[in-house]
């Protein structure tokens, strides 16, 4: 028996190496697309990591803020925001973080870079199945750590 040998000819191997343009070229608009949609989902993932964390530092007086708006505050014409992304990064993180899941609300950005991993094409990912780990992981963990809250009467004054 002979055996196979994986040697290439210099063809070959032209043959494989597509300059850029051919490969632009190859792409339908359903990829260039695609990766538009999961290139701006991932920058939207970084934007809401970024507002989170900056509101777990300064949102007592965001929170403030957020709880008894005026039309200038909203509008944060004079910089009351402590929030690194300003009135847009404060009023996403108090959404997700005070009126919906709290600090488990992490998730929800981990699982838009998962899904922009997929459009992008960057990364195999089983969206379907990583939707529902992380949908139970949200509620869980929503649910753990207002348990864990609930034993610390001095966590009822905090803002998150």
């Amino acid at each position: 028996m002979a055996k196979k040998t994986n040697i290439k000819t210099k063809k070959q191997k032209e043959e494989e190496t597509i300059d850029s343009v051919q490969l632009l070229n190859g792409l339908g608009r359903f990829e260039i697309s695609a990766f538009s949609v999961g290139f701006i989902l991932f920058l939207v993932a970084v934007f809401m990591i970024i507002s989170f964390t900056s509101y777990v530092y300064s949102g007592s007086s965001d929170f403030d803020l957020l709880e008894n708006p005026t039309s200038s505050d909203v509008l944060n014409e004079a910089y009351k925001f402590k929030n690194v992304c300003g009135s847009l990064g404060a009023i996403v993180s108090y959404f997700f973080i005070n009126t919906t899941f709290g600090l488990a609300s992490y998730v929800v950005p981990l699982f838009f870079i998962m899904l922009s991993m997929k459009l992008m094409k960057v990364y195999k990912v089983g969206i379907i199945r990583h939707f529902i780990l992380m949908t139970l992981l949200l509620v869980w963990a929503s649910v753990a750590f207002a348990a864990v809250a609930s034993f610390f009467p001095s966590a009822e004054l905090s803002f998150v």
